[in-house]
């Protein structure tokens, strides 16, 4: 298990200008209402009106930065994460000594902060090692349902049951179900089932900012070989 987590581990101005002139001539000429109707229509906010919008938005957008309790086949890990796109940071402790690893630029980064050294290698995504990591593809994600459960994957830890609500994410052998459960107006945990054993995140931050130096490697750490590493 321990090699599983190791592995894993403006023109904008110019925009809206531009759209305030053509709403203006449009509705000069007559002929705005029904286009801006569509419009209003087409970016319409999926996840407007359910509790666990803001976070489902933040997930799916893919620039995140996460706190948690990280629960996978009844092991524990505390984990740090901050992901942009196909980029991510993620640190995983708990499981005997703490790892960082970076993915970025087609590269995967393996710190030791306290020696302040790094490996690098070559990086080909692979798409069980991200799932085990936190590392889902949340795009595109529909409600699916709500209601209330115990989590699966907290079984021994957590038995309580919870309110949730259910979003879907990908399709075929990739498609995850996502489930965010709350304790009164809180964010608890987050629950991903696929198609293997599920996993939950026990939430202590979920946010879109992610903190200053965070995917980048530090300056003062240095280079070196697998040996040298730990």
């Amino acid at each position: 298990m321990k090699q599983k987590i190791f592995l894993l581990m403006l023109l904008l101005p110019a925009a809206i200008l531009s759209a305030s002139l053509a709403g203006c001539s449009k509705e000069e000429d007559g002929k705005g209402g029904a286009e801006e109707e569509v419009q209003e229509e087409a970016v319409k906010d999926p996840y407007q009106g359910y509790q666990a919008g803001s976070y489902a938005r933040i997930m799916a957008d893919g620039t995140y930065y996460m706190e948690c309790s990280y629960y996978v086949m009844g092991i524990e890990s505390i984990m740090r994460m901050a992901v942009r796109g196909e980029e991510s940071d993620v640190t995983v402790g708990g499981i005997g000594f703490p790892v960082r690893i970076i993915l970025k630029d087609g590269k995967s980064y393996t710190l030791n902060e306290e020696k302040k050294v790094y490996t690098v290698a070559a990086f080909s995504p692979d798409p069980a090692a991200s799932r085990e990591s936190g590392l889902f593809d949340y795009r595109g994600m529909d409600f699916s349902q709500k209601g209330q459960s115990v989590i699966e994957a907290l079984e021994g830890t957590d038995a309580g049951a919870y309110p949730y609500e259910e979003f879907q994410a990908g399709s075929g052998a990739d498609r995850i179900r996502v489930r965010y459960y709350f304790k009164g107006d809180a964010l608890y945990a987050v629950e991903i089932q696929g198609a293997g054993t599920p996993v939950a995140m026990v939430i202590k931050t979920l946010t879109a900012a992610i903190p200053p130096k965070m995917l980048e490697i530090p300056g003062d750490f240095r280079e070196t070989d697998p040996s040298g590493l730990f």
